[in-house]
């Protein structure tokens, strides 16, 4: 049987609170099509549900967690679809220790079959490219730690040939690795690496 709650919101409702009407005037009670259908929160912090129906178990409620008001608001892992796509951005451009900007980029131009971009005045940095490829070059006081880079290439062999002929400072030649790749190795003058390779399960 339906009950009234004792916080006297006039609810026919589920709540934990509600009493039995055992004295007074009965009050009057829905129809039987409304008292199924009917939502009755009440206003006084009781329980909520269907009049007549029974109440989900916890497990059958999606997650929540609540604010000090109170308040049921999704949990974040119910947010995780709702999360928008990342904006698209360019490659990084990687910034190399040398200890001259202008001796490397005369390396980077005549061995590597780089451009030259920009110098700054005081020939702190500078920058050189190919293609798409970008390249920063700082000046730091040796020794300092190398950098080193990972080149994939479409053709390897002909960027080995290429490199090679223009003389490029080939410290390991291409060769198939255990790894699974085809690689092979060129150092600048500064000891900067760059591992060129090719998948050759794709090959």
């Amino acid at each position: 049987m339906p009950r009234v709650c004792e916080h006297r919101c006039g609810a026919y409702h589920a709540c934990g609170q509600g009493r039995r009407e055992t004295s007074g005037r009965r009050p009057t009670r829905p129809t039987r099509l409304s008292w199924q259908r009917r939502l009755l929160p009440c206003p006084f912090g009781g329980s909520v549900g269907l009049v007549g129906e029974s109440r989900r178990s916890a497990a059958d409620q999606p997650p929540v967690r609540r604010h000090r008001n109170d308040r049921r608001v999704p949990s974040q892992e119910s947010l995780v679809s709702a999360k928008r796509p990342l904006s698209s951005i360019s490659q990084p451009v990687p910034e190399l220790p040398v200890a001259d900007v202008e001796r490397a980029q005369q390396h980077y131009r005549d061995a590597l079959g780089f451009e030259i971009g920009w110098l700054y005045p005081d020939k702190e940095i500078g920058a050189v490219s190919r293609g798409d490829v970008v390249i920063f070059l700082r000046r730091k006081r040796p020794p300092f730690e190398p950098a080193v880079h990972w080149v994939f290439a479409d053709d390897i062999e002909a960027s080995y040939r290429e490199l090679e002929s223009s003389g490029a400072n080939i410290v390991e030649p291409l060769e198939n690795k255990p790894w699974g790749l085809r690689q092979f190795t060129v150092a600048d003058v500064d000891g900067n690496r760059f591992y060129f390779h090719h998948d050759r399960r794709s090959a």
